[in-house]
């Protein structure tokens, strides 16, 4: 028979991530993390040379911007986050990892995949609190100044 949508594909396979994790200066777990991003960027310049043909690329100086949601639990976990990241004179890494494991069974030959934010500082909190489920929710925004990235 033929497919609905008059389309041919293959499932090429199944894999989870449920062996992520987020280290926040070698601290895992307590924070509820929901959802983290990041954006590490170079501004570039493209420059044209009179009387030629000529274009040139300059390169600035590359930076980062990182967000983190979470919900608000265990009170050791809220403090610990911010006085790990609001203090410009120490700045701390974050470490995200991501291990796909192909339908729960963890192979050999996958690797973990590791971005490290680097000497990332706080910069911005906020909060909200809903009255359906009174749960807190954080959103914190760091900067960074690098960004390493590699398999493990």
């Amino acid at each position: 028979m033929a497919d609905v949508f008059r389309t041919t594909q293959t499932h090429a396979g199944s894999f989870g991530v449920e062996n992520s994790k987020v280290s926040f200066g070698g601290d895992v777990a307590g924070h509820i993390a929901q959802a983290i991003q990041f954006n590490y960027q170079q501004p570039i310049n493209m420059i044209y040379e009179l009387g030629s043909r000529n274009v040139y690329f300059v390169a600035g100086h590359a930076a980062g911007q990182a967000s983190l949601n979470r919900v608000i639990g265990p009170a050791f976990a809220a403090d610990s986050l911010i006085s790990k990241y609001n203090d410009i004179c120490n700045p701390q890494d974050i470490i995200i990892s991501a291990t796909p494991s192909f339908c729960g069974r963890q192979t050999t030959s996958v690797r973990t995949l590791q971005y490290e934010l680097q000497d990332v500082v706080l910069t911005s909190i906020g909060g909200s609190l809903s009255a359906a489920d009174l749960m807190i929710n954080e959103s914190m925004q760091f900067m960074f100044i690098n960004m390493a990235m590699g398999s493990l």
